[in-house]
């Protein structure tokens, strides 16, 4: 009897072993949101889980809850410490030109230009007809009035978190036609993307792919009002895909032979924290 006993107590004994060591290695942090959805997070918080993890969402009181081991769930409060702020201001400059061939005789100095703009078109004269800054922080339609009858509008976008689609933009080509769509390259920032930078690079690399920001202007319109009380015509519309500190020069004019032409100059700015809510 006593052999049989001390052979069934010794495999009993080896069970309990993994099961305390499995205890162990989970851990439970529960994270605050301030400044981001948790429908936002909680798509890429779920992308970073390791295979024993598990998330629990509070929608009404902005909370995360995290299971997981405690290398899965340091990584995880790393990023979220980059992800849960105050959202960036989106920043384009936008300058108006006129250009002409005919050489100004009222005095008006020229604006300064970058001598490439200047190559490209040959105009002998320009003159700054409007300058402003676009700022946003959420999509949505934004307009200017950049003065003498001019009126800028667009829908303004930029890189997204979750694991959504690229953004489509649609352009309608003519009065009475159909928009034609195309996929623009701004994919929105996905737990891959997060998981992978945090691996090559740690936060550092992190931080750097969060803070490389890609916008749409799409179905950017310029009109002009006629006169006083008349209605206003369309002189440009296009989509404009910026990257950080690019420029971007659309030009619009009758014909390809005209004396005259209006040009519009668009430069991403470096984005700026927005103020907490």
């Amino acid at each position: 009897m006593r052999r049989f006993f001390v052979a069934i107590l010794f495999p009993l004994l080896l069970g309990i072993v993994p099961i305390s060591q499995a205890a162990s290695t989970s851990v439970v942090r529960t994270f605050h949101l301030k400044h981001r959805s948790v429908g936002e997070v909680s798509q890429v918080v779920q992308g970073l889980l390791s295979a024993q993890g598990s998330l629990t969402v509070h929608p009404r009181s902005g909370v995360l809850t995290v299971q997981d081991t405690p290398g899965t769930v340091r990584m995880i409060t790393e990023i979220l410490k980059e992800i849960d702020v105050t959202p960036p201001v989106y920043r384009v400059e936008v300058r108006l030109l006129e250009a002409t061939n005919h050489p100004r005789r009222d005095g008006t100095a020229q604006p300064a230009l970058d001598p490439r703009i200047v190559r490209m078109f040959h105009f002998k004269a320009y003159r700054l007809l409007a300058r402003t800054t676009l700022e946003w922080d959420q999509p949505g339609p934004i307009s200017a009035d950049l003065g003498g009858g001019y009126q800028l509008r667009a829908r303004a976008l930029a890189r997204r978190l979750g694991n959504g689609t690229p953004v489509t933009l649609q352009v309608k080509t003519g009065p009475g036609k159909p928009k034609v769509k195309a996929a623009t390259p701004i994919p929105a920032l996905g737990a891959n993307d997060l998981l992978m930078a945090w691996k090559l690079g740690g936060r550092n690399l992190l931080r750097s792919l969060l803070h490389v920001h890609r916008v749409v202007l799409e179905n950017l319109s310029l009109t002009a009002r006629k006169g006083r009380s008349g209605g206003s015509t369309e002189v440009l519309r296009s989509n404009v895909v910026l990257s950080p500190s690019q420029r971007i020069v659309l030009a619009a004019s009758p014909d390809e032979h005209s004396q005259k032409a209006l040009i519009l100059l668009l430069r991403a700015l470096p984005v700026r924290q927005g103020a907490a809510h």
